[in-house]
């Protein structure tokens, strides 16, 4: 009896493990084919997302009294922007967050960005040109 059993079992290893081997193999190939046609589709919609984003930089300025200002010089009003604010950072890096100031003072020991007119924001650099302080809008 016991050499039965171990003749079917070695009979079923032949059989059935090499058939699931091929079930799973079927299923990764299933499951790659998905995910290569996900990434053409993302990728697909990334480049779309870049050709709008491009029309829409291109066409839109917003309007403040007569002069009329881009999008990107008005990044300060975006208050998340002053949140990623940190002491130390430099001129450029506070420029990339909050666009470029409508007024520098400077004096002395320090120099100060004013944002907006009348004065909405500031901030405030160290004399050796690291933010020191701010005041959000």
């Amino acid at each position: 009896m016991k050499s039965i059993n171990k003749m079917l079992l070695i009979m079923f290893m032949f059989y059935a493990i090499p058939r699931l081997a091929y079930g799973d193999d079927a299923q990764i190939n299933a499951l790659r084919n998905r995910i290569e046609y996900l990434e053409k589709k993302v990728e697909t919609m990334n480049q779309t997302l870049i050709k709008i984003m491009a029309i829409l930089d291109s066409s839109s300025s917003v309007s403040r009294g007569q002069q009329s200002v881009a999008p990107d010089q008005l990044k300060w009003q975006d208050r998340q922007n002053w949140r990623r604010l940190r002491s130390g950072m430099s001129k450029g890096e506070v420029t990339d967050l909050l666009g470029e100031p409508d007024k520098i003072s400077n004096f002395g020991s320090f120099e100060a960005w004013v944002y907006g007119d009348p004065i909405d924001g500031v901030v405030r650099f160290s004399s050796k040109e690291k933010l020191s302080s701010w005041d959000e809008p």
